[in-house]
């Protein structure tokens, strides 16, 4: 292989120039290109992460999504339970006031006399918590009168008859009585 050399003659303003344009605006445009492209592979990668992240935040949401939901169950059970919890306390205060004066009440029942319901009928504003009211049933007239006595010979109740009718299928007189404790010990 033989060098070569080669000497340009031509005056300045003929000669070429030594910086080659086209190779520089080349150069210039590629590092343009490559930039760009740079930029571009970087946003896309930025974009790639934070779908990921979406998903992965979808994929946990529907992940806990029972879980939440056996929480707001577990909530409303935890409720229900808490109001039974107080209705209990409720009536178990209720029923510790009212176990002497029942307890009481079922020694002066005659036979022949049957309580259906015996309950507090003070439970409105402003009324007597003492007051209570008894319906039952009896056999007969005489029966009903030696209830009544025994309750206004007792010291801890007074009572008033409310109502007696007979009932249409059978041969029992229902009766309602309306009555207050006087002392609860």
């Amino acid at each position: 292989m033989m060098n070569r050399i080669r000497i340009n003659l031509l005056p300045e303003t003929d000669k070429p120039s030594r910086f080659h344009y086209p190779s520089w605006f080349g150069c210039l445009l590629g590092g343009c290109f490559f930039a760009l492209l740079w930029f571009y592979l970087a946003a896309a990668y930025r974009i790639h992460t934070l779908e990921t992240g979406i998903m992965e935040l979808r994929v946990h949401k529907t992940l806990l999504q029972p879980t939440e939901l056996n929480y707001q169950l577990y909530h409303q059970k935890q409720q229900a339970v808490r109001q039974k919890e107080d209705l209990l306390i409720k009536l178990t205060r209720e029923r510790t006031l009212f176990y002497t004066p029942i307890a009481q009440l079922s020694h002066l029942i005659p036979k022949g006399v049957w309580l259906n319901s015996v309950s507090v009928a003070g439970t409105g504003t402003g009324q007597d918590p003492a007051t209570f009211r008894i319906l039952g049933i009896t056999e007969s007239y005489i029966q009903l009168n030696l209830f009544l006595q025994n309750l206004h010979s007792d010291p801890m109740f007074e009572s008033t008859l409310n109502k007696v009718d007979l009932d249409d299928q059978s041969t029992y007189y229902r009766f309602e009585i309306i009555g207050k404790i006087k002392e609860i010990q």
